[in-house]
């Protein structure tokens, strides 16, 4: 379930969220092997102030590179609904404090 906020950015930039996943997210998986131990997570706000976490994950793939990504997950008025899925990014290139 995604946040009405990435739904609503989503599509302004003139890409269809399903556009966005076959674009960017599908391509950036592809070659997805397993997850690894690494994780950060930090508290976050969505556009429209709801509270969330930020998980900043990495996975490694089939050749054994490392690839980083994060997913915000938000409470949106009592639902909790995935905020974004960020491929390449760290909680560093997000500019989040480590926690």
């Amino acid at each position: 379930m995604l946040s009405e906020e990435t739904i609503k950015h989503g599509s302004q930039g003139g890409l269809t969220i399903d556009k966005i996943i076959e674009t960017r997210f599908v391509p950036f998986f592809s070659d997805f092997a397993r997850l690894t131990d690494t994780v950060t997570t930090v508290t976050t706000r969505d556009a429209a102030g709801d509270p969330g976490l930020a998980f900043f994950r990495t996975f490694e793939t089939a050749q054994g590179l490392e690839k980083p990504f994060a997913i915000y997950i938000i409470n949106q008025r009592g639902t909790i609904v995935v905020g974004n899925l960020i491929p390449n990014a760290t909680a560093e290139s997000q500019r989040l404090p480590r926690q």
